[in-house]
Order: structure tokens, then C-alpha cells, then sequence
């Protein structure tokens, strides 16, 4: 009786056992390797390590940055996380070295800030920066840290670090970018037609997986059109104690920054204000998933946020509501015969002025 009672008690065991180290495995990985890897704003903020700047600054970024004086066009980045992982390294500053060098040529006049929460005891990841990516006169580093305190502003997302141009006078235009994003041709003849226009503005949404009001890597805005709208906007924003979990920026901008635009949105950039190498869909409608299809390389695919992506987000019918004015929508299909998929984009640049 005994010996059967203990060899069921084994059976039993066992499957718990390892139902036990799996769990314990799992929080071990998100414990040292995520949040490690994808270090975020209240882990660091909270350590006593020496800032970079002494004394008072009035930019949102550093002295260095306020003897640039006012007027500056200023393209954003946030980094952040463990960069003594090669990993790292590979994904976001490798490719990054290559963004920084084009922008110069590509983006004649604009200011590079790269929003970080590093420390002057950080010698070993300031050392990788140094030897990883090329340093120009075009750019600025700011310590979100000394940004925050300065400002008395709340606990705020990395991803959002790159925003706070947003709350700074010295600043004209900003566009918002991901340090793992190259600058395309597509890319660089859209900022150029947005620039040459009156709109304030700015939003592309270039990928299959860009369902959203706002992408917060592809979006740029003419601050000194609209100075005070945004800027209520932005306190609001960095006044909250954010949610440091992927996918609270882009819910800060569908809340905050997309009734500014949606709002005062009477026209979207179509065709005859993209170059004729991109070729453009015009169309006309009252949501976000009727929109006309295109047929490129023997392939369908919809020419904006259409159907096929409502079966991957369940918010994509909320979000189409913002749609329910008329509007036009310009979107380029490109077809790419090797990997069979259509990449989408749509260039929309929103002003307060109907036309």
C-alpha cells in the first residue's frame, strides 16, 4: 500500500517539478535578459549615479543644445537598455551609425538628439557609443534624467523620451524616428513635400504592422504653427506617470496627440504632391478599411490600413472611428517579388485650414 502510495506521489511529482522550473526559467529570462536588455526610465532614474550636465539649461536636452539658440529643426531618438550586449549593439546602434552619417546630406539644417538616461559612471556603454556610431557636429545627446528633474515632470516611458522637443521653445519643427530605421528615398521625398507645404502635421505609415493613428517612429510636426496646442497636448503627456510596457507611447499619441490632428484634419497628402517615382492611390472614404485595392506583380494587397490587418488587432475597429470624416488618402503598394510581400504607405499631413 505504502510502496504504491509513493510511487503515484512520484508520478505526480515529477510533472510539477518541471511545470515548477519552467516557471521559475521564464521569470529568471524577463528578469535578467528583457528587462536587462530593454533597461527603462524608472530602473536608472532611481540610482544615485552623477549627471552630465551642472547647472541650468533652458532647452529640453543640454547646454550644448541652447547655444544652437532658437529655430531648430530637430530629428529624435531614444536609446536605451544594455549596450555591453552584442546583441544590442547589432540591432540598434550598428544600424543607427549608418542613419547618423546620411542625415546631414539627406536633411540639410536639421539637429540629431538622441534622449538617453546614462550617467557619467557609464564609462564602459559610453566607450561603445563612441566606437560604434559616428559623432558629428549634428548632434546632440540629452539626459532625460536631468530633463525630468529639471522640469518636475513625471516617471516617463523610454520610447517617449524622444518627444520632449515637444515642451521646448527653442524648437521649430520635430520629426520622430526609431534608431533601428534606415532613412529610404520614400521616406526622405515625403519630409520634402510636407517641409515645402503650409501643413503642421506629418504621419507615414509605411509597413503592413503600422495599424495606428500614429506610429511613434514615423510621425514629424511644425511646432511653431500650432505652438500652443501642442504644447498643452505634451504636458499632458509628461505630467502622468507612464506605464513602462510596449505600446503605452503609441496609446499616448492615439489619446493625446491624434485628437489635435484628427481634429483639424480636412486634407491627407495624395499624388500630386508625391514625387511620380512613387506611384499613388488616391481614395476616397469614411473608414479606414474600405479603401480600394491595387493589384501589383500578380498580387493583392490594400492600398491602406484595410481588412487584412483588422484580423491581427482587435482595437482596429476603435481606432477606425477617428476615419468618419471624408478624407483622401495617398498610399504606395510596393510589391517585392522575393519576399511576396506588399509593403504599404500612406503620407498624411494634416493643417488646421480646410482646402
Amino acid at each position: 500500500m505504502d510502496r504504491n502510495y509513493q510511487l503515484r506521489l512520484r508520478q505526480f511529482a515529477r510533472p510539477r517539478f518541471f511545470v515548477i522550473a519552467s516557471l521559475m526559467l521564464v521569470v529568471l529570462l524577463y528578469q535578467f535578459v528583457f528587462v536587462d536588455e530593454f533597461q527603462i526610465i524608472h530602473f536608472k532614474h532611481r540610482q544615485g549615479g552623477k549627471l552630465l550636465n551642472a547647472g541650468h539649461f533652458e532647452s529640453t536636452c543640454s547646454r550644448m543644445a541652447d547655444k544652437r539658440g532658437p529655430h531648430q529643426k530637430i530629428i529624435s531618438y531614444s536609446i536605451y537598455g544594455n549596450f555591453r550586449r552584442a546583441n544590442v549593439v547589432k540591432k540598434y546602434l550598428e544600424p543607427f551609425k549608418k542613419t547618423l552619417s546620411s542625415i546631414p546630406s539627406i536633411y540639410p539644417g536639421w539637429v540629431v538628439r538622441i534622449y538617453h538616461n546614462l550617467t557619467k559612471q557609464d564609462d564602459e556603454t559610453w566607450s561603445i557609443i563612441n566606437n560604434t556610431l559616428n559623432l558629428g557636429s549634428h548632434i546632440d545627446f540629452c539626459n532625460a534624467t536631468e530633463i525630468i528633474q529639471n522640469r518636475k515632470l513625471a516617471d516617463l516611458f523610454a520610447m517617449t523620451w524622444r518627444w520632449l522637443p515637444l515642451l521646448d521653445d527653442m524648437v521649430d519643427a520635430l520629426m520622430s524616428r526609431d534608431s533601428d530605421s534606415y532613412i529610404i528615398a520614400r521616406e526622405a521625398d515625403a519630409v520634402r513635400a510636407w517641409l515645402a507645404s503650409d501643413r503642421v502635421f506629418h504621419i507615414m505609415r509605411d509597413h503592413p504592422s503600422h495599424c495606428r493613428f500614429i506610429v511613434g517612429c514615423c510621425w514629424g510636426v511644425k511646432l511653431s504653427q500650432n505652438r500652443s496646442t501642442i504644447v498643452h497636448a505634451a504636458n499632458s503627456m509628461f505630467t502622468q506617470n507612464h506605464v513602462h510596457e510596449h505600446g503605452y507611447d503609441q496609446m499616448l499619441l492615439d489619446q493625446l496627440v491624434w485628437p489635435i490632428a484628427y481634429n483639424n484634419m480636412v486634407f491627407c497628402h495624395n499624388e500630386e504632391h508625391v514625387k511620380p517615382r512613387w506611384p499613388m492611390i488616391a481614395t476616397v472614404a469614411n473608414d479606414y478599411h474600405q479603401l480600394s485595392r491595387t493589384r501589383q506583380g500578380g498580387k493583392t494587397a490594400s492600398s491602406s490600413d484595410g481588412e487584412q490587418f483588422q484580423r491581427k488587432n482587435s482595437n482596429f475597429r476603435v481606432r477606425q472611428n477617428a476615419a468618419l470624416q471624408m478624407h483622401r488618402i495617398g498610399a504606395s503598394v510596393e510589391y517585392n517579388q522575393y519576399t511576396g510581400a506588399a509593403y504599404i504607405f500612406t503620407l498624411i499631413v494634416i493643417n488646421n485650414a480646410e482646402r
